[in-house]
């Protein structure tokens, strides 16, 4: 299930400052320090769920309702809030596929 979460709850905040705060050196070099936030949200899999389907994160641009909008770049992130092992599946990345 996937979830938005606010980034006016404390507890999310705390979560966030923590992350950026690790990857603040790749962030700096790759997007500068205006870069913005455009979603933050996690997904809930239980023990014994099934894969989710190939899908995408964000929406091909530009398209037909958002012809002069622009993502680039961007950048999504994954991480984890507990321990992974190979039981429980993996992400699958499909490059350039944003492109077409």
């Amino acid at each position: 299930q996937d979830f938005f979460l606010s980034m006016k709850d404390e507890v999310v905040l705390e979560g966030l400052r923590e992350a950026i705060t690790n990857m603040a050196p790749f962030l700096t070099a790759a997007v500068g320090e205006d870069a913005m936030i455009h979603e933050l949200s996690c997904i809930v899999s239980d023990k014994g769920s099934p894969r989710q389907c190939i899908h995408a994160d964000t929406i091909y641009l530009p398209c037909p309702q958002y012809p002069d909008a622009s993502m680039s770049p961007l950048y999504t992130f994954f991480i984890a809030l507990q321990d992974i092992d190979d039981d429980m599946g993996h992400t699958t990345f499909l490059p350039q596929t944003h492109t077409e």
